[in-house]
C-alpha cells in the first residue's frame, strides 16, 4: 500500500440562514482577492515592483485589525485566497517565458468566484455518519466558520483530512476535502492490452489461449442530450444579458452539462474498476486529443465534438490511478515505433493500411478487427517488455477466464 491524496466531494444542505452566511463569507473572500489584485497592479504602476505573497499576508493582518468583520473569518482561509492570486501570477509569468498566451489574473465577479478554502483542519471539521451496512461514511455534518451544516457523501477509504474547499456550483454547495489515505483495491492475474476509439470506447485484449476480446461500447452521453442542450442554448441566446430570465436559462444549460459530466464520470469509474479487478498488467497508448482535433475546421466539427466527449484522457487517468492502488503493472506503448494498428499481433508483420480499412487481414492467416488487432499488438509489446510470450503463441497462460 502507498500513501496517496484523494479528493472527497460532499454535497452540503445548508438552512436558509446558513446559506446566507456562506454567501457572506464567499463575498468577503472575493473582496479580499480583488483588493489584493488591485494592490499588486497599483504597486507595479507606481514603482515597477511586484508585491510578494508574504507582503500581502502582512497587509491582511492590518486589514483584520482595522475591520472587525474580517476578524470573524479564519485567518489561514483568507491567506489561501491570497495564495490563489499568487499562483495566478506565477502561472502568468511562466506562460510568458514559454511564449504562450499570458492570461493575466482577472478581477472576479460573483459568478466567477466559486468559493474559498481551508488548510489543515483549522476553521473546519467533518463528522461523517456511519453506514451500518458497510461501515462507510454517510450523511454526516461539517463545521464551517462555527456552523454545522448537513452533508451527504461517503469515502471509499479511511484516511486523514489535510485541506478542504467550499464551492458553489449552479446554486448548490459542495465541500471538496483532500484526504491522505492508503487505498486497498483487489486485482486479477491476467495481462491485457487496451485500444481506445470512438465506435467502441475501449477494446480489451486478454492474454488467453482463445484470444479473448472484450468491448466497452461508447455510451455517447453528450449525443443523447444534444438536441435538448441545443434547445436550451437557443432559449439562452434570446434572453437579455443581466436579466433574471437569462439567469434561469443559464441554470438549465448548466444543469444539462452537469448531468452529462456526472454520467460520464460514473461510467468511467465503473468500467475502469471492472478492468483493474481482472488484471495484473495493462498496456495501452496515450492519445493526444489536442492534436487529433487541431485540423479540419467545420467539416470535422461533429467528429471533434465526439472526440472531446469520449474523454480518453479521463478514462486513461482513472484507469492508471486504480491500477496504482491495486499494484497492477502499467506499460505505456510507444505507438510511433510499435505501430499497433499496422502490426500483426500473430506474426509481428507491419503492413500499412488506410484508416477506412476496419478489418486486419495478414498473410499469416489472421483475420480480425482492426481495433482487436491493435489491442493485441500492444499486449504483445507489453508481454515482451516483461519477458513473457503471449498465451496464444504457446506461452504460459496466466489465467483461464
Amino acid at each position: 500500500m502507498i500513501e496517496v491524496n484523494r479528493k472527497v466531494t460532499y454535497r452540503l444542505y445548508p438552512t436558509r440562514r446558513q446559506e446566507a452566511e456562506l454567501l457572506r463569507v464567499k463575498e468577503m473572500h472575493r473582496q479580499i482577492y480583488n483588493a489584493a489584485l488591485e494592490e499588486r497592479i497599483g504597486a507595479w504602476k507606481k514603482t515597477r515592483k511586484t508585491i510578494s505573497f508574504v507582503d500581502q499576508c502582512r497587509s491582511l493582518t492590518q486589514v483584520r485589525n482595522e475591520n472587525p468583520e474580517y476578524k470573524t473569518l479564519n485567518a489561514q482561509s483568507l491567506q489561501i485566497t491570497l495564495h490563489r492570486l499568487h499562483l495566478g501570477y506565477q502561472a502568468f509569468f511562466r506562460r510568458i517565458k514559454r511564449g504562450e498566451k499570458p492570461g493575466f489574473p482577472r478581477f472576479k465577479n460573483k459568478d466567477r468566484f466559486h468559493g474559498f478554502g481551508y488548510s489543515s483542519q483549522t476553521g473546519w471539521d467533518i463528522e461523517p455518519g456511519i453506514n451500518p451496512k458497510n461501515g462507510r461514511d454517510r450523511n454526516g455534518k461539517i463545521r464551517i466558520e462555527k456552523m454545522w451544516v448537513k452533508i451527504k457523501g461517503q469515502t471509499r477509504n479511511k484516511g486523514q483530512y489535510s485541506s478542504m474547499e467550499v464551492v458553489r456550483r449552479n446554486g448548490r454547495w459542495y465541500a471538496v476535502a483532500t484526504m491522505q489515505c492508503w487505498p486497498v483495491r483487489g486485482k486479477g492475474n491476467v495481462a491485457v492490452g487496451i485500444d481506445l476509439g470512438l465506435e467502441t470506447l475501449a477494446t480489451v485484449a486478454y492474454d488467453t489461449h482463445d484470444r479473448k476480446i472484450e468491448k466497452i461500447n461508447n455510451p455517447r452521453f453528450l449525443k443523447r442530450q444534444l438536441q435538448k442542450l441545443k434547445a436550451a442554448q437557443r432559449v439562452l441566446a434570446k434572453k437579455k444579458r443581466g436579466s433574471g430570465r437569462r439567469g434561469k436559462a443559464e441554470k438549465v444549460v448548466v444543469r444539462i452539462h452537469e448531468k452529462i459530466a456526472n454520467q460520464r464520470r460514473d461510467f468511467i469509474h465503473q468500467e475502469t474498476a471492472k478492468i483493474v479487478g481482472k488484471v495484473d498488467l495493462i498496456a495501452t497508448e496515450t492519445l493526444k486529443v489536442k492534436n487529433m482535433v487541431a485540423r479540419g475546421g467545420a467539416r470535422k466539427r461533429g467528429l471533434n465534438r465526439e472526440l472531446h466527449s469520449a474523454s480518453f484522457a479521463s478514462f486513461t487517468k482513472t484507469l492508471k490511478c486504480k491500477a496504482e492502488e491495486a499494484g497492477v503493472r502499467w506499460v505505456d506503448v510507444p505507438v510511433k515505433t510499435v505501430k499497433p494498428t499496422q502490426r500483426c499481433m500473430d506474426c509481428d508483420r507491419v503492413e500499412k493500411k488506410p484508416l477506412s480499412e476496419r478489418v486486419h487481414r495478414c498473410g499469416c492467416g489472421l483475420t480480425i478487427g482492426r481495433d482487436e488487432n491493435s489491442a493485441g499488438s500492444m499486449l504483445v509489446y507489453a508481454l515482451k517488455e516483461t519477458g513473457r510470450e503471449p498465451a496464444w503463441r504457446g506461452g504460459q497462460e496466466l489465467v483461464a477466464l
